[in-house]
């Protein structure tokens, strides 16, 4: 069994459930509603040796819409700023 690098909960009506990720295959997340979802995709840079994270708002099913980045960077909790925020939302 391959070793998990991440993990990703959700939590609707019923009870939380998890899943997990390595370093090759990474984890993605959607939340969505009827005008849109908003994606979370941690995955590992081997270029940087970081772990790493990307937040999209983005259409759902058959709705329009455009990919929004909302924030990016490296994923490490002791960073006190993290991310880029777009210039549209700066």
């Amino acid at each position: 069994m391959a070793k998990f690098q991440f993990a990703g909960t959700v939590q609707g009506r019923t009870e939380m459930v998890e899943r997990y990720g390595t370093k090759a295959s990474g984890v993605i997340t959607q939340a969505a509603g009827w005008g849109g979802c908003i994606k979370t995709r941690i995955y590992h840079n081997d270029e940087k040796g970081r772990d790493m994270f990307v937040v999209t708002m983005e259409p759902w099913m058959n709705g329009d819409g455009e990919i929004t980045i909302l924030a990016e960077g490296i994923l490490d909790a002791r960073i006190t700023d993290p991310y880029i925020v777009p210039a549209m939302f700066a």
